[in-house]
């Protein structure tokens, strides 16, 4: 298995403005103005893989997660949304400091990922974004 991870954070100063993919191979991008998130507000990502939007397959399911220390508590209780047309999104239900994460394992084929042909059967990949909801 060939495996990378990436985090990133964002922050506003002054003016939010939509952040531009950083070129890692996977990617969770806001569409919506993380610094001004609210409980009860919906938070939407755009996930792309190598620099297209990544989607669920209908043979596989593919999806996000959101956590926080403020909801669930010690259950780890955590949200789930469906990757559909590269998109995802969440009505955030409690405020405090939360993490999207999405990781995707995908298989080598001459097809896919071929560069690693020879090296490793699969290829996987999670990325994460961090944020605060406001009360």
């Amino acid at each position: 298995v060939n495996y990378k991870a990436f985090a990133k954070a964002f922050f506003s100063i002054k003016k939010w403005t939509k952040p531009k993919p950083a070129g890692f191979e996977l990617e969770i991008i806001p569409i919506t103005d993380l610094a001004s998130v609210h409980v009860g507000d919906i938070a939407q990502f755009q996930i792309n893989l190598m620099g297209r939007p990544f989607s669920s397959k209908p043979d596989k399911l593919e999806y996000i997660t959101a956590t926080s220390n403020s909801f669930g508590g010690p259950d780890s209780f955590f949200l789930s949304a469906i990757i559909y047309r590269g998109k995802a999104q969440f009505r955030m239900p409690a405020a405090g400091q939360w993490v999207v994460s999405v990781g995707i394992m995908e298989e080598v084929t001459e097809d896919h990922f071929k560069e690693f042909l020879g090296k490793c059967t699969k290829v996987g990949y999670v990325s994460t974004i961090s944020f605060n909801v406001k009360p």
